[in-house]
């Protein structure tokens, strides 16, 4: 399953932990 940017839907994210039980991500763009 590939993850998408909510902000510009770009796959290049890496994960950022967990923050009040909802999983982080950051772009790498």
């Amino acid at each position: 399953m590939t993850m998408h940017c909510p902000h510009c839907d770009s796959q290049n994210i890496i994960k950022s932990g967990l923050v009040k039980g909802r999983q982080r991500f950051k772009c790498k763009d």
